[in-house]
């Protein structure tokens, strides 16, 4: 029972984590498209879509705020991995897995 709980709390931080790594990727990907679109178009460009300075340093604030978040989830992940008991020496895995030792 008690790997069980540990095992669902790792997998929702990985989930949280790789949600957030997706999102990060699209934004990324679209802003890149948009821009790529601006310059085949030969449309005129306001670096950011003309964003004033305020819109710019929020968004700035929000990245990294983001990013702490993601530390703080990395982080989470590692000490929940740690606390994992491993097989010792000589043993399969599978025996572990199997007796319910952990």
């Amino acid at each position: 029972a008690k790997l069980l709980v540990k095992s669902q709390e790792v997998v929702s931080l990985a989930r949280q984590i790789d949600r957030a790594e997706h999102l990060k990727q699209r934004k990324a990907a679209n802003i890149q498209w948009k821009r790529k679109i601006v310059e085949e178009m030969d449309l005129p460009s306001d670096s950011d879509d003309e964003q004033d300075e305020d819109a710019r340093l929020a968004a700035k604030r929000k990245d990294w705020q983001e990013q702490q978040q993601q530390h703080k989830l990395r982080a989470d992940l590692k000490r929940l991995l740690q606390r994992f008991e491993r097989p010792a020496s000589g043993l399969p895995v599978h025996a572990v897995a199997r007796s319910g030792v952990a």
